[in-house]
């Protein structure tokens, strides 16, 4: 476990990680893995980046106080737009980490506004995993209402995707009555989705963190 101190707020935020693989229930943990290095950006490099690769106003209004961070096979770790391949995402990442305040719940979303092209995203945004009612960063624990599946294609030199990182802290334990999507779900039930209606309709706020991979 490390932590940081953020002085703007004198506030201590810790920062876990937990290890996981999948099942038919979703993620669950297996055994720690050693420390993987933070990716610490500031507010103005996320900016830079959210802006350039065109995140405002569509998918972000703002820019998220700190950086999800997420490790695939081989180590591969997101970070703000870096190519990953089908292989490299069949299964989902095996660390995650976000700040967290004790005693509270944490959702998160996988998504693609790009679907089928960025020039045509009609069914923009294409869930790839959803997961609420998280403790702290027990992924194991939480609520899974989309099950984890990896990048549909390889990307091409004129079509790339934004795979996209949105977490949110819960006002508290949620209710669900959406209905699960499983990882053999018909390809339209992932289509057409709205993070941000999705977090009006729950009351979760803006997102605390982000994180992007093509």
């Amino acid at each position: 476990m490390t932590f940081q101190i953020r002085l703007s707020a004198i506030k201590l935020v810790f920062f876990s990680s937990i290890s996981f693989v999948y099942s038919d229930l979703g993620p669950y943990i297996i055994n720690p893995t050693p420390y993987h290095p933070l990716i610490l950006k500031s507010q103005k490099e996320m900016n830079e980046s959210l802006t350039y690769w065109e995140f405002f106003p569509d998918i972000l209004d703002e820019v998220p106080p700190h950086v999800f961070q997420a490790w695939f096979r081989g180590d591969r770790r997101v970070n703000f737009g870096n190519k990953f391949t089908i292989l490299h995402t069949d299964t989902p990442p095996y660390n995650l980490s976000w700040p967290v305040e004790e005693g509270e719940y944490y959702l998160f979303h996988l998504f693609d506004p790009d679907v089928p092209s960025k020039r045509d995203p009609r069914l923009r945004e294409y869930r790839h995993w959803t997961v609420a009612n998280i403790p702290g960063t027990n992924v194991e624990k939480g609520y899974v209402l989309a099950e984890y599946i990896g990048l549909i294609r390889n990307h091409t030199k004129d079509m790339l995707h934004r795979n996209v990182f949105v977490l949110y802290k819960q006002p508290e334990k949620l209710e669900f009555d959406d209905v699960v999507i499983k990882r053999d779900a018909p390809y339209l039930d992932r289509a057409c989705f709205s993070h941000k209606g999705f977090a009006r309709e729950h009351r979760l706020g803006k997102p605390i963190a982000v994180n992007f991979f093509h």
